[in-house]
């Protein structure tokens, strides 16, 4: 596989040219291992060298990592996983104090409920 630039109908495109020895048929995405192009067929032919077939390209997609990208990706993921769990800690001593808020506010509604009665808090 190889990519060349070319004018097509007068305008400079990027031309993704296979050759096989072999009669090939091939749709709107090609991959090549590490990428996955997405194509419109423009020409194919046959001659002593083999099968030729020309795609304008429309896209190219990256779908092998390189090592360095992977190893950012993990580095991420291991971030991500420590601040799931401080979150998910403070998120649990958030809920301890409002629920001894809760407590400490029941408490008080009741002494006050006592000392009007005419008692006294305990």
């Amino acid at each position: 596989m190889q990519i060349n630039n070319m004018v097509v109908n007068n305008i400079w495109t990027p031309v993704l040219m296979i050759t096989s020895d072999k009669e090939q048929t091939y749709g709107s995405e090609i991959e090549d291992g590490s990428r996955r192009y997405s194509v419109t067929p423009l020409r194919s032919w046959q001659d002593a060298d083999g099968y030729h077939y020309w795609f304008i390209l429309q896209s190219t997609e990256c779908i092998v990592l390189p090592d360095d990208a992977k190893q950012q990706i993990t580095d991420l993921q291991s971030a991500n996983t420590a601040l799931g769990q401080q979150v998910t800690g403070l998120t649990l001593a958030g809920a301890q104090k409002d629920a001894q808020i809760t407590q400490l506010g029941q408490q008080i509604v009741q002494m006050q409920l006592d000392i009007a009665k005419g008692g006294t808090a305990s």
